[in-house]
């Protein structure tokens, strides 16, 4: 008599047969997304659970963000993510403090925008002549982690979008105030690897021709993707104007960085804002929407352009730079000819 107990698959009826395969465990790259997401947070949940920080910060957006960050490969998103956790152990964003930072930006090096861009992509304005703690690598590290964090939490709490803009102002730059190697490697680092898919977009305002030199040095170590990312912007340009335009409401822009906006940044008032944002997004919420629907008192006025000798000269020169800054944005190669 057949043993029925060891029946090999070849014996198993059709429905058993499905059955068991549809018991077996996918493999990743079987697995639609939103498996994925469940799988990913599967295999981190041991280093999350037990932590409120960081149950309240790995959620569904966030286990998201990795996966995009690695294309769907789900051992490459736990890998990256595990890695984030070990940072965020170890860093703390989370316990950061105006009150401990603000020493770092007593002159307006960096800090976010009272208002958001077009898209609600909130917006980052930083200004390296404005440096005031040359040589305090872990100091400008803390508050370059403090500046994103915050940026995040506006974007989470306040319900717009998850990815910001990085506008560097290069108001007065020289080769002075660019920052130790250390420093640029570990800001790709925390930008690339410890906030995936955060950064919409940087811009890099009217900078120098100088600035090639530590262009060249610095963008070997810059990601294919997070390059992409990076736009070449110039006050002269007719083009860059023109994206300046598409991209942001310009009369809630400086008007230092091509806006209409009398805007200077004011560092008891901004410390003020951040302290109260501390406290809310303690508590699991954000400032309400602020941006003017109008354009806000003391704007000038647009002129419109004028048709004479002066004008048609002034688009003669933007033409001319406009060929520049794209070379700029398309090869880190082509900075070898500046």
């Amino acid at each position: 008599m057949r043993n029925e107990s060891k029946r090999t698959p070849s014996h198993r009826s059709t429905d058993e047969l499905a059955r068991s395969l549809s018991n077996k465990p996918k493999k990743g790259d079987e697995m639609d997304g939103n498996e994925r997401v469940e799988e990913l947070w599967e295999r981190v949940r041991g280093e999350v659970v037990g932590d409120p920080y960081l149950e309240k910060w790995c959620d569904e957006n966030c286990l998201k963000r990795y996966l995009r960050a690695r294309k769907g490969n789900l051992q490459k998103a736990q890998d990256m993510l595990e890695n984030s956790l070990a940072w965020r152990k170890k860093m703390r964003p989370e316990l950061l403090r105006w009150k401990d930072v603000e020493y770092q930006n007593t002159l307006g090096k960096m800090y976010r925008s009272p208002y958001p861009a077009k898209d609600g992509s909130p917006i980052i304005i930083m200004r390296p002549s404005l440096e005031n703690q040359f040589g305090d690598h872990d100091g400008n590290i803390k508050y370059l982690v403090y500046v994103l964090e915050n940026a995040a939490n506006y974007a989470k709490y306040g319900k717009r979008s998850e990815r910001f803009i990085i506008l560097v102002d290069f108001w007065k730059y020289s080769l002075k105030h660019a920052p130790p190697l250390k420093t640029s490697l570990e800001t790709l680092h925390i930008l690339q690897d410890q906030f995936p898919e955060r950064l919409g977009q940087a811009i890099a305002y009217d900078p120098p021709r100088i600035f090639g030199i530590f262009w060249k040095m610095i963008s070997p170590f810059i990601d294919p993707v997070t390059y992409g990312k990076i736009k070449f912007v110039h006050r002269k340009s007719k083009s860059s104007m023109q994206f300046m335009e598409e991209r942001f409401n310009l009369d809630l822009v400086e008007e230092k960085i091509g806006g209409r906006l009398h805007y200077s940044y004011d560092h008891e008032e901004y410390g003020k804002v951040m302290e109260k944002e501390e406290i809310m997004y303690s508590q699991g919420r954000g400032p309400e929407e602020t941006t003017p629907r109008t354009t806000p008192v003391g704007s000038p006025e647009s002129t419109p352009p004028k048709e004479n000798g002066e004008s048609l000269a002034r688009r003669e020169e933007l033409s001319t730079e406009d060929d520049f800054y794209d070379a700029l944005t398309l090869s880190p190669g082509l900075i070898s000819v500046i």
